[in-house]
């Protein structure tokens, strides 16, 4: 469950509108800048109750956040109004392709 619901943060954070204003985050929309990645928790609860999952409690998920991704909470007066959020770091490799390696095959004949 904790990979699928990496997986599903993942996939919130990416195929999903950025923003480039934190103004958006109050639409549910994840912000992203040069370093980080900013979400309200609601929003991604949100989202994984569409995509149906309910693997984990929500204590179980702040632990993933914190433990494997190392996100910190953070709280910004947006609009006039106070917002908590959750701020992830951008992997270095995120918007990089991976090459696969292909198997050598031996051909002892």
């Amino acid at each position: 469950p904790t990979g699928q619901f990496i997986e599903l943060l993942w996939d919130f954070l990416h195929n999903r509108a950025s923003s480039e204003s934190w103004e958006d985050l109050c639409r549910a929309i994840p912000y992203k800048d040069n370093l980080n990645y900013y979400f309200r928790m609601k929003d991604l609860s949100l989202f994984l109750a569409q995509q149906r999952f309910t693997a984990l409690k929500p204590n179980e998920m702040m632990a993933v956040l914190r433990s494997n991704l190392k996100a910190i909470k953070g709280f910004k007066n947006i609009g006039g109004r106070g917002t908590n959020y959750f701020q992830i770091p951008i992997p270095s490799n995120a918007d990089q392709p991976t090459a696969l390696s292909t198997p050598g095959f031996n051909t002892g004949y």
